[in-house]
Order: C-alpha cells, then structure tokens, then sequence
C-alpha cells in the first residue's frame, strides 16, 4: 500500500503545483512564457496553456512536442495528457506532424496518434483528406484512426468508398467499415444514398 501511495504522491504533486501556479498568472503571461529561454519554463506555460486555454494551444503543443522526447520527469508524463486536452482546437497541427514530420519519434507518434483519437469528429474532414495522401503516414494508420473515432466517421468513409476514383482507395474504405462491424449495418443508409 505505501507504494501504491507514493505513486499517487508523486503525480498529484507536480498536478497541484500545476494548478497553484495556472491560476497565479493569465493566459497572456503564459503564453508570453512559450518563448522563455528555459525550457522548464516554456513545458510549464505549455501545460497551463493546454489547461486554462485549450483553444489557443497549438504553440503550446509545438512546445510540448520537444517535451516528448526529453528526459524522463513530469513535464514529459503530463505532456501527452495536454496534448489530447487541446486536440479538438489543435487537430490540423497533429495531422500535419503525423504526415509531414521526417522523424518523429515512437513517443511523439503515439501521442499524436492518441491526441487525434480524443480530438473526436472535429478531426474526421482532416483525417479523410489525409488518407488519400498520407505523406509520411500511411492511409491504414490514418483509417484505423478513423475506426477508433467510431460512428461520427462512418460518413466520411462512406464517402471514401462511393466517390473516391482509386479503387484502392474505396477497398481501404470498405475495410475500414468491415473493421468497424457493428456500424456497418448502420452505413447501409448511407450508402444507399450514393447508389
């Protein structure tokens, strides 16, 4: 048990410090400390911005990217949770580091692939576009993104599937509604509007 508390010790301390210090300073002051030259400073604005004003994130998220790849510490651990928070407002900044980045990093990809997920169907037009040009993704990464969303993207590969010119493209759509089973049967409609 005493280890079990510990853990829990050691990560609401660094979130309750977090929270003192995000209502001691205004959106303007932190986001003013995105360009600190410590980056201890920079993880920590990019964290209270990703809290207090997901939606003016994204150059709190470029900030929290590096954060990924850095040391072990609890800006590192807090990062992808903020990463997921501003997803809804950021997703076009995720999409472009998932199919543009040269090397992104095992770490930086999970958190993208998991931010993009949670940022739901605000993410699904950005998502279907990227399938057919995945860049440095691939479009079955990017389609089974799509799966995990759930039903709120049955539309767009429904789309895929009835007006895309390449076949591989419509066979990557059917497969990713097979993937999605039980919501096939919930496309049909759709699908008959494209017949």
């Amino acid at each position: 048990m005493n280890g079990h508390r510990q853990r829990i010790h050691r990560l609401l301390v660094p979130a309750s410090l977090l929270a003192a210090a995000a209502c001691a300073k205004s959106e303007e002051q932190w986001l003013s400390e995105l360009e600190d030259s410590d980056p201890f400073v920079r993880g920590l604005a990019a964290v209270a911005i990703c809290e207090i004003a997901p939606e003016r994130a994204e150059p709190a998220v470029e900030v929290l990217y590096p954060i990924l790849d850095g040391p072990d510490g609890p800006l590192r651990r807090r990062a992808p949770a903020e990463i997921r928070k501003a997803a809804p407002f950021v997703h076009p900044l995720l999409l472009r580091h998932l199919v543009q980045e040269e090397a992104l990093s095992e770490d930086c990809r999970a958190a993208t692939l998991e931010a993009l997920v949670a940022a739901g169907e605000s993410a699904i037009p950005g998502l279907v576009q990227a399938m057919r040009n995945p860049g440095r993704s691939n479009a079955r990464e990017i389609g089974l993104l799509l799966v995990r969303i759930g039903d709120a993207s049955i539309r767009g590969l429904v789309k895929l599937l009835a007006r895309d010119p390449k076949a591989r493209m419509r066979g990557s759509s059917a497969w990713l509604l097979r993937r999605m089973n039980r919501l096939v049967y919930a496309a049909r409609h759709e699908l008959w509007r494209y017949v």
